[in-house]
């Protein structure tokens, strides 16, 4: 385990940035043109084939995103596909770091023991933030140099030798559909997360015959963000409202927007306008 943790660690601080860039892993960013909230700036990753041949699943990462003078980072955070994906808890090893001079960075290893990994796929969400002041002629961009040492984009892989400088798409490649924000958890849509919620979550899971959906905003009762309205949103909202410290829940955690791609929405979440 000392031995992964340190792969790791080397690969994060140490990786060099004039390795040859891997074109099996490529990091860019999409977001949502919200027009008077701040932006919020979701991180993606991309595993595919490349030119090397089949790519390795991937148990960790390390990014970092700078941002032009006069942009502040509100705040930052683990994306919706890293947040559970340790069999259903956090990540071994996170650490967001928002940096007073601009800019923010990302590093996490799922699973150290290498039982959860991240197979081949497109669009996973490594990380989010909300930013102000953003001009998107001169939108965010990955960069090498932020941090004491720098936190260089590196992908960590299930071999614990293995570490690959991923390709960084520069700039914003992908203006999503504006959506109405939401709280999470927030299923009662009172502007609050309390023992109401998990009621009005119960409901959402298990409606009386005949009757209508009661809930306005779908994904404010998937607690756990797995797309689905199940007793496991209950469970989730007893945990982080209930449990010392509590449990997370994933992000919004105040007003924003979902991160997930799944089939749930909102028709209306008032008191997070």
């Amino acid at each position: 385990m000392l031995a992964r943790i340190i792969a790791f660690v080397i690969a994060t601080f140490v990786g060099s940035s004039a390795s040859a860039m891997d074109d099996r892993y490529k990091l860019h960013m999409a977001t949502y043109d919200l027009t008077g909230v701040p932006l919020q700036l979701l991180n993606l990753l991309d595993i595919v084939p490349g030119t090397a041949g089949a790519p390795q699943d991937v148990t960790g990462c390390s990014f970092s995103v700078c941002t032009d003078p006069g942009v502040t980072v509100l705040e930052a955070g683990v994306g919706a596909s890293i947040a559970f994906a340790n069999g259903g808890i956090p990540p071994s090893y996170l650490e967001v770091r928002v940096y007073p001079t601009g800019g923010y960075s990302v590093v996490f290893a799922i699973d150290l023991q290498y039982v959860h990994t991240l197979p081949p796929d497109t669009n996973y969400e490594l990380g989010w933030s909300r930013l102000a002041g953003v001009d998107l002629t001169s939108p965010p961009y990955y960069c090498q140099t932020l941090g004491t040492p720098p936190v260089v984009a590196n992908i960590f892989g299930p071999l614990s030798s293995f570490s690959a400088v991923p390709e960084m798409v520069p700039g914003i490649v992908e203006i999503a559909t504006p959506t109405l924000g939401f709280t999470r958890g927030d299923c009662y849509t009172d502007g609050t997360v309390n023992i109401v919620d998990i009621v009005a979550a119960l409901l959402a899971a298990f409606p009386p015959p005949g009757t209508a959906p009661s809930y306005g905003c779908a994904d404010a009762c998937d607690a756990n963000d797995d797309g689905d309205l199940t007793i496991a949103d209950a469970v989730a909202l007893l945990n982080f409202i209930f449990a010392v410290p509590p449990l997370p829940i994933p992000p919004p955690h105040g007003c924003g927007i979902d991160t997930s791609i799944d089939g749930l929405g909102c028709s209306y979440a008032l008191p997070c306008l």
